[in-house]
């Protein structure tokens, strides 16, 4: 079984060591690293080659924000997870945008937080704490979006991260049905992206 590297970074020592305690009891996920501060992170990144980085965004020398654009530049960078209290929606889309595949708060539980990194570890994307999407969508005065049977299986597709060609393989449909079912549903939430159809999709209960 290959071992999921994890570097843990937050300025507040009793919250790393809280996070490796989670990980104690299993055998696919091993912290190999600890940083402080975002450039001691960002250093770890370079020497270690972590799966997983997960961060904070309030950090000193270096703000999580600042550590994802740094990332950007590496062709095989680690899978972000941010672990973070702040609910200010420029940084939460900042985080997103350059590259981050979830975002928790720090008082889910430790088997979410578990699950979340082995899940971005396989690459997948979207795994957000739900006062997290609660407060990135606000309850709209519109009625419930309708969406075809189709489209709401597209939804579970992108919801459980699996790929247009994975998505239309399962329903019998081309891959090109399945982007233009995609395009459908962005129109209908009011979206641009996977991770906020999928967050909206989570809000409004469409999916499981």
């Amino acid at each position: 079984m290959t071992t999921i590297q994890v570097v843990v970074a937050d300025d507040c020592a009793v919250i790393r060591a809280g996070v490796k305690t989670f990980f104690q009891d299993t055998s696919d996920i091993a912290v190999v690293g600890e940083a402080q501060t975002g450039s001691e992170a960002l250093q770890l990144v370079q020497h270690l080659h972590p799966d997983v980085l997960m961060l904070d965004i309030a950090m000193k020398e270096m703000s999580g924000i600042a550590i994802a654009q740094s990332l950007r530049a590496y062709d095989a960078g680690p899978s972000m997870l941010v672990l973070s209290d702040n609910e200010d929606t420029e940084h939460i889309l900042a985080m997103f945008a350059y590259g981050a595949a979830g975002y928790l708060t720090k008082d889910e539980t430790p088997q979410i937080i578990i699950d979340a990194v082995r899940g971005v570890a396989r690459g997948e994307q979207g795994w957000i704490s739900r006062r997290i999407v609660t407060h990135l969508f606000k309850p709209s005065k519109h009625t419930q979006p309708q969406l075809t049977s189709r489209e709401l299986d597209i939804l579970q597709g992108i919801v459980h991260s699996k790929r247009d060609c994975e998505i239309g393989q399962e329903l019998h449909i081309a891959e090109r049905t399945v982007r233009y079912g995609l395009q459908r549903i962005y129109d209908k939430l009011g979206v641009h992206t996977r991770i906020e159809a999928v967050a909206q999709a989570i809000r409004l209960g469409l999916v499981e």
